[in-house]
Parts: structure tokens; C-alpha cells; sequence
């Protein structure tokens, strides 16, 4: 029920964690700012989850054990949301794929501290001129777990970092015996949003909206 603290809501109709892993940090979905270990008996209400600075959004959430790198989930979350974005605003497109390809890039220990610059540079202007949410979400989401997880996340945008796997953030299909299915094909979906080996160079708005007569000349 509402009110429930989060920590319960974990326990209980989520079944808890593995054994021997604790939790780090709780997404809610990926349209609001991460929750930290110290807030996990947070309400399960709005106005307790708007009161630290987060949101309920649909009471879906995303539980990370303290063995995931923090930067494989910042990651994960920038590619979901720059492949999500229709592309009808260039700065979430363009900045949003410039954030994913940059953290994905430290992900995979190749980063440089210069490019972290660029990823704070960029999640100041992602959401210029954003006619839907989706650009704040990758302020509030990536931007929090910047901010919560400093010191981790840095250190991966520093020579010599051991890469990571990047965090698949997609789509639940279902909840079965063995926990959350997810969509595992968001892991080839194009920015585009297209499933093909490669991106048309197109944004979705442009295919879907590129009415133009083949008049054959």
C-alpha cells in the first residue's frame, strides 16, 4: 500500500536481494533522480519521494546491487533514453547520444577526464528547447548518479580504468519465476529505431514524417 517504506517494498513483493549482495541504489524507472542507500526507508508515496528531491513515476523500480559499477548503470540509462528520443529536438538527440557514447566510452576503461567535463557540459543543454520530458530525464537520472556515485564514476573516466559491462536499461515483458524479463532486443535497437546492424543517420522524426513523392524523377 502507499506509504509503505521502500526498503519493504523491496523486501517483501520484490522478494529481496540476492544473498550477500546489499543495495546501492534504487531508479525509479529512469524519469526521476536515483535513490541512495541512506533513503531507502523513503515512503512509497509521492509526496515522500518529492520531498527528497525524486519521484514515484509509475512505482516501477530498478533495484542495483553494491557489485554493479555505478558507471555501467549511468551508461545504460543515457543509451535508453538517447535511442528513445524521437529526435524531434536536436538537443536531446544529439547531446543525449553524445552523453551515452561518452560514458560508454569510460565504461569500457577509455575514457578521459576531459570527456567528463563534457558529459556535465552537455546535461546543462540536453533539455534546450525539450517539448517533452524525456530530456530531463537524463538531467535527473545520469545527473544524480554523477552526483551520488562522484568519486566511483570518476575514477572510470581516468587512465588505466578496468572496463565494465554497460547496464542493458529496457522495457519490462514480464515478471516471471526467475524475477524481471526484459526486452533484450533494446540492446540492437538504433537511434533510429530501427533493429538493423546500422543507424540510417536518420532521427525517427525524420522517417516517420519523410512523406515525399518517389515521382521517379
Amino acid at each position: 500500500p502507499m506509504g509503505t517504506p521502500l526498503r519493504v517494498v523491496i523486501d517483501t513483493a520484490a522478494g529481496g536481494v540476492l544473498r550477500g549482495v546489499d543495495v546501492a541504489a534504487v531508479l525509479v524507472g529512469v524519469s526521476s533522480a536515483v535513490l541512495t542507500a541512506d533513503q531507502h526507508d523513503t515512503a512509497h508515496s509521492y509526496e515522500a519521494m518529492a520531498a527528497i528531491g525524486t519521484g514515484l513515476g509509475s512505482a516501477g523500480f530498478i533495484v542495483i546491487g553494491d557489485n554493479t559499477p555505478m558507471i555501467s548503470v549511468a551508461a545504460g540509462v543515457s543509451q535508453f533514453l538517447a535511442v528513445e528520443s524521437c529526435g524531434q529536438c536536436t538537443p536531446c538527440k544529439q547531446d543525449g547520444a553524445e552523453i551515452a557514447r561518452l560514458l560508454g566510452q569510460a565504461a569500457a576503461g577509455q575514457g578521459a577526464p576531459e570527456d567528463l567535463v563534457t558529459v556535465n557540459d552537455k546535461l546543462l543543454t540536453v533539455a534546450d528547447g525539450a517539448r517533452c520530458n524525456l530530456a530531463a530525464q537524463q538531467q535527473a537520472v545520469v545527473g544524480s548518479l554523477l552526483k551520488a556515485f562522484d568519486h566511483q564514476i570518476k575514477a572510470m573516466f581516468e587512465p588505466g580504468a578496468t572496463p565494465v559491462a554497460v547496464q542493458l536499461i529496457a522495457p519490462l515483458v514480464d515478471i516471471g519465476t526467475q524475477g524481471a524479463i526484459v526486452d533484450t532486443t533494446q540492446a540492437d535497437k538504433q537511434p533510429d529505431w530501427t533493429n538493423g546492424e546500422l543507424d540510417s543517420g536518420k532521427t525517427p522524426v525524420e522517417r516517420f514524417t519523410d512523406h515525399r513523392a518517389d515521382d521517379g524523377g
